[in-house]
């Protein structure tokens, strides 16, 4: 794997990121390296994806591109994945942090914040 980029580490060892397609370099791949497998995680729908952190319950979190271009946050655990957009923030959601309570930190804006105006949030996403 080249142009890889590591973004989390927790307790028990496993480290989250995301690489660049070997075949494409406009699009990233998401990772988690756990017990010396790596998984490549990437959200249905999705076009190019960054992991940016994970808590000690193995959840990881990040952002990813769908076809439309739109950016949407997500957070994965045991194989599953939930989109989460911030209310305010449809299809501008970038989420980069997760404690162990679940509890997810991120931004929205024009363009995930390109433009303008940023504007954090703190929340829990719901089952």
């Amino acid at each position: 794997m080249k142009n890889a980029q590591a973004t989390g580490i927790n307790d028990p060892g496993r480290i989250s990121g995301f690489y660049v397609d070997p075949n494409n370099p406009d699009v990233n791949h998401d990772f988690l390296l756990a017990d010396g497998t790596l998984t490549t995680l990437d959200p249905p729908g999705s076009t190019s994806t960054q992991a940016f952190g994970l808590n000690n319950r193995g959840q990881v979190v990040g952002a990813y591109l769908d076809a439309a271009g739109n950016t949407h946050g997500f957070v994965y655990r045991d194989g599953r994945f939930q989109s989460v957009d911030d209310p305010q923030g449809v299809n501008n959601t970038l989420i980069n942090g997760i404690n162990p309570r679940g509890q997810i930190v991120g931004f929205y804006g024009p363009d995930a914040c390109g433009g303008d105006v940023c504007n954090g949030f703190v929340g829990t996403p719901g089952d």
